[in-house]
C-alpha cells in the first residue's frame, strides 16, 4: 500500500532497522482492499442506501395511474412519441410534425424507450411515471452515495436524505414527468466522480478523469442545457489550477462537451437559447435589480427550505396563513439563513483542504451565476441539482455537537408533514385527474359532434396535448403562440381553441363557446 511505502521509507531514513520482531510486527498488521469497509463504514452504508431503497419503493406505491401533463411535460411527450413512432424529435401531437426547439432532446430520448406506439395515452402515461420513478430512485441513490462520501455523521445524512426523499418538490418533480429528477441524479454522479479527483495522478490517469467527467457533462446537456455551467466550473478550475494546460487533458475535456453543445446548436438552441435581450426584462436596470434580488434568494437558501422543509415552503398554502400570508414567505427566508446559508457560509469560510473541495466551488459559484442571470427564479427546482456539491461545506459548517441536533431537529420535525403533504397531494391530484380528463374528453366530442373530424383546433398553454391529440383522433394546430411559430404552419386560423378555465388573458378574435368544467372550447367571433 502507498501509505506503508511511505512509512517503510520514513523508517529507512530515520534510520530504523527492520529485524525479524520488526517484520513479524508489520506483517500482522490487517493490509485493507479497496472495497473493504469497517463496520461503522458498513452501518453507514446501510442505513444510507437502505433508506434510499425505502424512500424508492415507497414512492411506486403513490404512483398515479395518469395525470393532464401539460406545460414541460406537453414537449417530453410529444417528443417520446414521435421518437418512438420513429419521426425524430418533434411534436407528434401538431400537424405537419414541426421540431421541438423548446428543450434538448435527452429527457424525450429517456421517455421514448418507455412509450408503446398504438397504446392509449393512459397506458403509455403509467409506463412514462415508471421511466421518471427509475430516474428518481436513481437520484436518491446518488445522494445517497454523496452522503456516504461525505463528512456529515450517518445520523445527520440520514435524515437529510429523508427530507429530501418525501419532500413535496422531490414528488412532484416525479409524478409530473419534469425532467429535473433525472438531471440531479446525473450531478450526484459529477459530484461523486469530482470526490476522486486527485492532482498527484499520472498524466494519462488524469486525462482519463477529464474524459470521463466531460461525457457525462456532455450528456447531462443533451438533458438539460443548465449542465453548460458544471463544464464551464469544471473547465475555469482546471485553467486555475494548471491541469488544462496540457494538451492531452485539454482536449479530453473539450471534445466531449463541444461535441454535445454543437449537437444542441444543431437541434434546440436556435429558438431555446437567443442572445439575451435585456429589455425584454424591462431594460438594463430593471434586469439588473431582478438578478440582483434572485441572487439574494440564492444565497439565503431560501430554496434549501424548499428541497427539505416543505411545511414552511407551503405556509402560505395553509389557511390559519391566509390572513397572515405576508409572513409566510419572510418565515421561510429566515428560516433558510438560519438552518442552511449561516452553516454553508461557516463551511466555506473554513476554506477548502483539498483540491477537489475548490473544484466544487468553482461550478457552485458559475451555477448560481448561470441561474442569477436567467432572471427567474425557480428555487428549489434549478437548485436541487447542486445539492451534492453543497454537502462538503453544510458538514463543515457544523461543527459542534450542539449545531448538529439543532440542524437535525429541524429536519426530523418537518419529515413526517413532507411525507403526508407529499401523499395527500399525489392522491388529490391523481383523484382530480379523473374529472378533469373526462371533461376533456367530453370537450373533444362536442368539437367532433359538432364540426366533424376534420375541424381544425388548437389548444391552450395548459392543456395536456397528448390526451387532446388521442380524444380528438387527429393532430391538431401548434399551441398558440408557445410552442412554434403559427408561421411555420402556414398561419393557419384555427376554428376551435381548448383553454383551461378560467382563461388567463383574451384571445383575440375567438370567444367562449361552451364550457366543460376546467376547460373552454372557444370559436372565432
Amino acid at each position: 500500500m502507498p501509505g506503508d511505502s511511505r512509512a517503510h521509507g520514513a523508517g529507512c531514513r530515520a534510520g530504523e532497522e527492520l529485524g525479524p520482531d520488526r517484520l513479524a510486527q508489520i506483517s500482522t498488521v490487517p493490509q485493507k482492499s479497496l472495497f473493504s469497509m469497517s463496520n461503522e463504514s458498513a452501518r453507514r452504508f446501510a442505513m444510507l442506501f437502505g433508506t434510499a431503497l425505502a424512500l424508492w419503493i415507497a414512492l411506486f406505491l403513490v404512483l398515479p395511474k395518469d395525470l393532464p401533463f401539460a406545460n414541460d411535460a406537453n414537449s417530453y411527450l410529444g417528443g417520446a412519441a414521435a421518437l418512438s413512432a420513429g419521426h425524430g424529435y418533434r411534436f407528434e401531437q401538431y400537424l405537419n410534425l414541426p421540431p421541438i426547439r423548446m428543450y434538448p432532446p435527452g429527457y424525450s430520448i429517456w421517455l421514448s424507450l418507455f412509450w408503446k406506439n398504438g397504446q392509449p395515452i393512459s397506458r403509455n402515461s403509467y409506463r412514462l411515471e415508471i421511466a421518471n420513478w427509475l430516474a428518481a430512485g436513481a437520484a436518491l441513490v446518488g445522494l445517497a452515495a454523496c452522503l456516504f462520501i461525505s463528512e456529515l455523521p450517518s445520523w445527520l445524512g440520514w435524515t437529510l436524505l429523508i427530507s429530501f426523499g418525501t419532500s413535496v418538490l422531490f414528488t412532484q418533480l416525479t409524478v409530473w414527468l419534469f425532467s429535473d429528477v433525472l438531471f440531479t441524479a446525473g450531478t450526484c454522479g459529477v459530484a461523486f466522480l469530482v470526490a476522486t479527483y486527485d492532482s498527484e495522478r499520472s498524466d494519462g490517469r488524469l486525462a482519463l478523469w477529464w474524459f470521463c467527467a466531460s461525457l457525462l457533462i456532455g450528456a447531462l446537456c443533451l438533458l438539460r442545457l443548465a449542465a453548460v455551467a458544471l463544464a464551464a466550473g469544471l473547465g475555469a478550475f482546471g485553467l486555475w489550477n494548471a491541469d488544462l494546460r496540457r494538451p492531452l487533458r485539454l482536449a479530453c475535456f473539450v471534445v466531449p462537451v463541444s461535441v454535445a453543445v454543437w449537437l444542441l446548436q444543431a437541434t434546440t438552441l436556435p429558438a431555446y437559447a437567443p442572445p439575451l435581450n435585456v429589455f425584454r426584462f424591462g431594460g438594463l436596470f430593471v434586469y439588473a435589480l431582478g438578478s440582483a434580488a434572485i441572487a439574494m434568494l440564492y444565497g439565503s437558501q431560501r430554496w434549501m427550505v424548499t428541497v427539505f422543509l416543505s411545511v414552511p415552503d407551503r405556509l402560505h398554502y395553509s389557511h390559519a396563513f391566509q390572513h397572515a400570508s405576508a409572513l409566510a414567505e419572510p418565515l421561510a427566508f429566515i428560516l433558510g439563513l438560519a438552518v442552511f446559508a449561516v452553516p454553508i457560509f461557516l463551511g466555506i469560510r473554513r476554506g477548502p483542504r483539498q483540491q477537489k473541495d475548490r473544484m466544487a466551488l468553482f461550478i457552485i459559484g458559475v451555477y448560481i451565476l448561470e441561474l442569477v442571470f436567467w432572471s427567474r427564479y425557480d428555487g428549489g427546482r434549478l437548485g436541487m441539482p447542486i445539492i451534492p456539491f453543497v454537502l462538503t461545506f453544510l458538514a463543515r459548517g457544523l461543527p459542534s455537537k450542539a449545531s448538529r441536533i439543532a440542524f437535525f431537529t429541524v429536519l426530523a420535525v418537518n419529515i413526517p408533514a413532507n411525507a403526508w403533504l407529499s401523499y395527500k397531494l399525489i392522491r388529490s391530484q391523481e383523484k382530480e385527474s379523473v374529472q378533469t380528463l373526462a371533461e376533456l374528453r367530453q370537450a373533444a366530442s362536442w368539437i367532433n359532434a359538432s364540426a366533424g373530424p376534420t375541424s381544425r383546433v388548437a389548444a391552450g398553454r395548459d392543456v395536456p396535448l397528448s390526451h387532446l391529440y388521442e380524444y380528438l383522433g387527429r393532430r391538431m394546430l401548434a399551441n398558440v403562440d408557445v410552442d412554434v411559430d403559427p408561421a411555420a404552419q402556414g398561419n393557419i386560423p384555427a376554428e376551435y381553441i381548448v383553454t383551461r378555465a378560467p382563461l388567463e388573458s383574451p384571445i383575440p378574435r375567438y370567444q367562449i363557446k361552451r364550457r366543460f368544467g376546467h376547460w373552454m372550447v372557444m370559436a372565432p367571433n
